[in-house]
């Protein structure tokens, strides 16, 4: 089955305005006067603009067949029995709103022109409309903007009054301004400066709901703003994690506070040197601000790439002074540091801290995995007693989602599964594993709390934090920096570089690297034996002899908060 096309035929968009072009074919260009028809949609949205634009693209092509009749081109004219449409007689009020709204549109389009490039606004077939507009004020020849005025009408609905004086009466106040509109642009290209008159509320049978009443997803451009976007980026069918939505939700904030809250289709330059200031005026570190100045952009290529209201995105990139430097040097752990770190009664005697936050045994084996593995803190806390296991010979930690609910990889390459390294074993981590098991344990470290915004490692960060600290770790040591750590020594150890990708779990670069090689666990056994981190030297003692494995709980832990 072919593909049917995504754009709607006749239907451009640009400003945030949407327009209604279709071209005249050339064998009719002479007897309609024009080589292209285009009519401003006025204030809809895109879907309604989708609509209307199909409407009109039938009723043209229908006016090009008969027109082709008329010359003896076509045999036979359109169908004579057109789907009737529910129409009513236009009042005096809305005849001259829309009357308005056609002058103002065309003047609209036409300052678009001169700033974008073409959009020509053709109101139409007929006489040209320097002649057939002063005939129409001049009460010579009303008839010839009679279509102009019924396509201003139809989009909503209406039509011309049956009554002839009425109806000249219409037509009149239709002609009047276009006038303006065409006087408007003469004085244009003489270098006059003509400002685009501001747009005036419809009748309340025309103007429906006040669009900056409707949904985020039907609000036309005219009122979108930013907010409208993060709540349809936030209700996405693959939703951001809670952690990202919140950052999101922090920048929103902070936009309407330092840039007024605009509508997007007014947002500037200065807007995102308000907001650059607004957040180095708070003391942020220029990297910091910069990533949130970004945010920004992020949301509104959303709102470009799946509601097209915004054909562009209007968010600019500004310079960060600073914002190249990192806002933390992290290092590596070296033998300083980790001496310091496991010469504590914790990694030499088993002797379990009582806060919270430390989860228990995950107290004492989460840093020393880290250690060894370079894992990420939340991808050891997540850790099921399923997710260690014997495969081909070879005992195996696999980093995986089982739970979506509460579980979370940062990537596509975090799945992997790498082997237990010698030295837990020797220290009786797989005892450690098989005793969590036989008690009936689904998670590995049950006790590390899981919380909605940081997964199941924000609660036992906080707490390594702490340790470290009085381990006497600098800020430019964290968790992270075993992750550094394991590759600096396996590059310094001239491991390949795919062992290390596949080992630590990251993506890299070289598509053969990442997507043509394909390791298992038992390749990577000596990638494994060469992480041997010096001041890494801790005794076996697992198990003591008063250790309980922890009563199963009856759910998950979980926090909303960090």
């Amino acid at each position: 089955m072919t593909k049917l096309p995504k754009k709607t035929p006749y239907l451009v968009t640009k400003g945030g305005r949407h327009y209604f072009r279709i071209a005249v074919p050339k064998e009719l260009q002479q007897a309609v006067g024009k080589k292209e028809v285009s009519l401003a949609l006025g204030d809809l949205n895109k879907a309604q603009a989708e609509v209307q634009a199909a409407r009109l693209g039938a009723d043209w092509q229908g006016r090009f067949l008969r027109q082709r009749h008329a010359m003896g081109i076509a045999p036979l004219p359109p169908a004579p029995a057109p789907i009737a449409q529910v129409s009513r007689v236009a009042t005096h009020e809305e005849i001259q709103a829309l009357a308005s709204m056609l002058g103002r549109s065309s003047l609209e389009a036409d300052e678009e022109m001169r700033i974008l490039g073409p959009i020509e606004a053709a109101w139409g077939p007929g006489q040209d409309l320097g002649v057939a507009v002063p005939n129409a004020v001049a009460g010579r020849d009303l008839e010839g903007i009679a279509e102009r005025a019924e396509d201003a009408l139809s989009i909503h609905g209406l039509d011309l009054p049956a009554d002839p004086v009425e109806r000249r009466r219409a037509l009149y106040t239709f002609g009047k301004e276009m006038a303006k509109a065409l006087k408007g642009k003469r004085l244009r290209d003489e270098g006059e400066l003509v400002e685009t008159p501001s747009a005036l509320p419809l009748p309340a049978s025309l103007s429906g709901p006040d669009p900056s009443t409707l949904p985020p997803a039907e609000k036309p451009a005219s009122v979108l703003r930013l907010r409208d976007v993060y709540e349809l980026w936030r209700t996405k069918s693959k939703a951001p994690a809670a952690k990202t939505s919140n950052r999101a939700l922090e920048v929103v904030n902070a936009f309407e506070e330092a840039c007024g809250n605009p509508v997007l289709v007014n947002v500037t330059r200065q807007d995102a040197q308000k907001l650059r200031e607004f957040y180095l005026a708070k003391g942020l570190h220029p990297v910091t601000v910069k990533d949130r100045v970004d945010w920004v952009r992020v949301l509104l290529n959303y709102e470009v790439e799946e509601h097209g209201r915004l054909t562009t995105n209007p968010w600019p990139r500004v310079k960060v002074e600073g914002s190249s430097e990192s806002a933390t040097d992290r290092r590596d752990t070296r033998e300083a540091e980790l001496t310091t770190l496991f010469s504590q009664p914790l990694f030499q005697t088993y002797e379990l801290p009582s806060a919270k936050n430390a989860a228990r045994d995950a107290a004492y084996w989460v840093p020393i995995m880290g250690a060894l593995t370079g894992a990420r803190i939340t991808e050891l806390a997540q850790l099921l007693t399923a997710d260690v296991f014997e495969k081909n010979k070879v005992w195996v930690i696999a980093f995986r989602v089982t739970d979506p609910s509460w579980q979370r990889l940062k990537n596509k390459p975090s799945k992997r599964e790498i082997p237990v390294h010698a030295e837990l074993v020797r220290l009786g981590f797989l005892d450690y594993c098989k005793a969590m098991r036989d008690a009936g344990h689904i998670r590995l470290f049950p006790m590390a709390k899981v919380s909605e915004l940081n997964g199941a490692g924000g609660a036992l960060s906080s707490w390594f934090s702490k340790l470290k600290t009085e381990a006497g770790w600098g800020r430019e040591h964290t968790f992270h920096s075993f992750r550094h750590g394991v590759e600096t020594i396996l590059k310094r150890a001239k491991e390949p570089k795919s062992h290390i990708d596949r080992y630590t779990g990251h993506g890299g670069k070289d598509i053969a690297d990442r997507d043509y090689t394909h390791l298992q666990a038992e390749d990577l056994v000596e990638t494994a034996s060469k992480v041997l981190a010096s001041g890494l030297k801790l005794p076996r003692v697992f198990p003591t002899h008063e250790w309980a494995a922890p009563p199963v709980p009856r759910s998950i832990l979980r926090t909303k908060t960090s």
